[in-house]
């Protein structure tokens, strides 16, 4: 609809997706006035007063709008005829509509066209309301008209305001975005259909939750659900997900089944799995049979170096949309770490650098006192350390990219990364990474000399800033567990000072028990209650409000205890004990409950993945599946909404004992784990976020 004119039109039908928005000045007709009727009267001086009358005037200004004649539907009774009061000067304020109409019209007749826009029967008052300052409120039932009239008048922070509540609306109800990307399909609202398109390609996943066919999808145009799944920003698992969408649609009217040949163009054949095109094609035969055939699909495949999904998303050694992985609206940081100093090599097709050995200033002056030096590991690739470098996971394209500090060529200032690059981090190991309200935060740690308190932050969303110290831990901290709530709550938990303790006659070192909160946007960490135990290289997670810990070591013993903290309260409290001891243990919360991954019980390293449920009658550890390798000191992180665990390196001692370049994830559904591509180098003990935008997410990929 968007091509076509007014003549096209019936005269009873009105071109809602061409001529609805006053933008559209191309459908001209007619002069300013129709001074045969009266229903706006511009009084000199203000205020202007409004009359309602059963005679409605077609159009505002006509050579912004056209609009055809037919008889007017009633708006209000001919004898209730109302006046009401409005400040001339707030609508000239707030609206360029009338801040340019009021240019032509001192003393004139308006006209306002109720009764071929209904829309502004409810947002009209409430446009009003919003000029002269006085309350008003946007619900589900009155955003649509309320948006509509915004734009209809020109008025931006109106239209801006519902735009912010339908966000948040969507967020709660992605099947909402679906309803009223619907409804919006024949009016030309770019702002709001990118809104409602956005939340729909974030949660096409959720839609889908329940069944293949929801309900709204169903009714959903063809040309709209070719826009959908052909889209590149589609957050789908997998390319089987989007035949399934295709063929619910398709089946749902014998009608749509037209459309089968377009909309399998959507489907990327080139990024299913090996063996899957032979029981697709029995479960989707209306599709499949037009995809390409194997042939041509291998052909698209081979003809890159390497595999295409390999690449980051943006781009694709494919020259075919067929195999080019779709972008992602979630990737991996990694930081730091133990193991090898990466060498020049090449990642997903791009070259990193080496990395020296240069940290960047840190906020710990250099203690006289004698410090723990942690022993140089010695594998088959030479001598290992703490690392500097970051290394980005894309998940879609199933690769990882790899910057160190002071390597690459894209220097600004001669020499090395530029000092605001996400790369230019100094070497830690132990540390923690948490992601809260756009910042990074990189956590204590070790830097190869001493532990450290420093706290380095990078805010997404002011990237020029660079990598720069925030608020000092209390406590130097290695080993730390960290975990951060859903109000921007983060919590550095027990870990290892690094100090000797001097009347201990077997040297060990002080590990802890206390833990500090910092609230995202103040400047001081506050001691909180400590734990019942000492604990270093435990984990830590967050649900709601409340905090876990799990596992760890006190320099004695392995723990299979966990506590859970309550800052009503502020009390830590025992709960169940896991199924193994595990220290060096990953801890992911995801829904109502905690996953405990890998670890080392104190003989061995462990596969097993363990679950705790929030508000569990038997208030117990249940063994839920194991990795493909047996490993401590990793990292992991939820992806796809919670559906996989995805875990990091590691140390591990199946077969050579030593650090691991190795990833693989674990589906929470089927309980199987699944190798993906490895790191950049090994690595054990990195820190590890999820950054859970798509915009920034494809900022940060340009960048690298």
């Amino acid at each position: 609809m968007r091509s076509k004119t007014p003549e096209a039109e019936s005269e009873n039908q009105f071109n809602k997706r061409g001529g609805s928005v006053s933008r559209h000045h191309s459908f001209t007709v007619g002069g300013l006035f129709n001074s045969m009727q009266h229903t706006w009267k511009i009084r000199d001086p203000p205020p202007l007063s409004k009359q309602l009358s059963d005679e409605l005037l077609n159009s505002v200004c006509s050579h912004f709008v056209w609009l055809p004649k037919r008889q007017c539907s009633s708006f209000c009774k001919c004898s209730d005829v109302k006046q009401l009061p409005v400040d001339l000067s707030a609508l000239i304020r707030c609206s360029n509509y009338f801040s340019l109409l009021m240019q032509y019209v001192n003393g004139r007749v308006l006209q306002l066209p109720s009764n071929q826009l209904p829309f502004l029967e409810t947002g009209f008052q409430a446009f009003l309301s919003f000029a002269n300052d006085s309350p008003f409120k946007v619900t589900d039932g009155n955003a649509m008209d309320l948006y509509m009239t915004a734009d209809f008048f020109l008025c931006r922070e109106l239209g801006a305001k519902v735009l912010q509540f339908l966000a948040e609306r969507f967020k709660r109800d992605v099947h909402f975005a679906l309803h009223l990307l619907m409804e919006i399909d024949e009016f030309w609202l770019p702002e709001l259909e990118r809104v409602a398109m956005g939340a729909v390609l974030s949660n096409f996943t959720k839609i889908f939750e329940a069944t293949n066919s929801p309900e709204q999808w169903l009714k959903l145009s063809a040309d709209l659900v070719h826009r959908i799944l052909s889209h590149n920003a589609l957050n789908c698992q997998s390319e089987e997900q989007v035949l399934a969408a295709a063929a619910g649609w398709l089946r749902a009217n014998p009608g749509h089944q037209r459309a089968a040949a377009r909309l399998s163009e959507c489907v990327r054949f080139g990024l299913l799995e090996p063996g899957q095109r032979a029981r697709l094609s029995m479960s989707y035969p209306d599709l499949m049979r037009w995809s390409p055939p194997p042939w041509s699909v291998a052909m698209l495949n081979n003809s890159a170096t390497g595999k295409s999904r390999t690449r980051h998303s943006g781009g694709g050694a494919a020259n075919s949309v067929n195999s080019r992985p779709r972008e992602p609206h979630e990737i991996v940081l990694v930081f730091g770490g133990w193991g090898q100093r990466p060498a020049p090599i090449a990642v997903a097709g791009r070259v990193a650098a080496a990395a020296t050995n240069q940290s960047a200033h840190d906020a710990d002056n250099a203690a006289n006192q004698q410090q723990q030096q942690v022993p140089q590991v010695q594998t088959a690739t030479g001598t290992t350390g703490p690392q500097a470098a970051c290394q980005v996971y894309n998940p879609r394209a199933d690769c990882w990219l790899l910057r160190c500090p002071n390597s690459g060529s894209r220097s600004r200032t001669g020499h090395g990364l530029p000092s605001n690059h996400i790369g230019q981090l100094g070497a830690r190991v132990y540390s923690g990474c948490l992601l809260v309200d756009g910042v990074i935060y990189v956590i204590g740690g070790y830097d190869g000399q001493q532990a450290l308190r420093a706290v380095w932050r990078y805010s997404l969303r002011q990237p020029e800033l660079g990598w720069h110290i925030g608020s000092c831990l209390t406590h130097k901290r290695y080993y730390v567990s960290c975990a951060a709530t859903e109000t921007g709550a983060m919590y550095a938990i027990g870990g290892h000072s690094g100090e000797v303790v001097a009347q201990d006659q077997r040297g060990l070192t002080a590990r802890l028990s206390s833990v500090e909160r910092l609230q995202a946007g103040e400047s001081v960490w506050i001691e909180v209650a400590s734990l019942h135990v000492v604990r270093s290289d435990a984990g830590a997670a967050a649900i709601g409000e409340r905090v876990f810990v799990a596992g760890g070591f006190d320099g004695q013993r392995y723990h299979d205890t966990a506590e859970l903290y309550d800052p009503d309260v502020d009390q830590w409290t025992l709960i169940g004990r896991m199924c193994h001891p595990r220290s060096g243990v990953a801890l992911v919360a995801i829904g109502d409950a905690v996953y405990a991954v890998g670890g080392n019980d104190g003989e061995k390293r462990l596969r097993s993945i363990e679950k705790y449920r929030l508000g569990g009658l038997d208030n117990e550890w249940v063994e839920v599946g194991q990795m493909l390798q047996a490993k401590s000191n990793l990292s992991a992180v939820a992806l796809d909404g919670g559906t996989r665990i995805l875990s990091i390196g590691g140390w591990s001692d199946d077969g050579q004992p030593g650090v691991l370049a190795t990833s693989e994830t674990f589906c929470l559904c089927s309980g199987a784990s699944k190798r993906t591509a490895n790191c950049g180098f090994a690595a054990s003990a990195t820190a590890a976020c999820v950054l859970r935008d798509h915009q920034t997410a494809q900022w940060l990929l340009q960048q690298l």
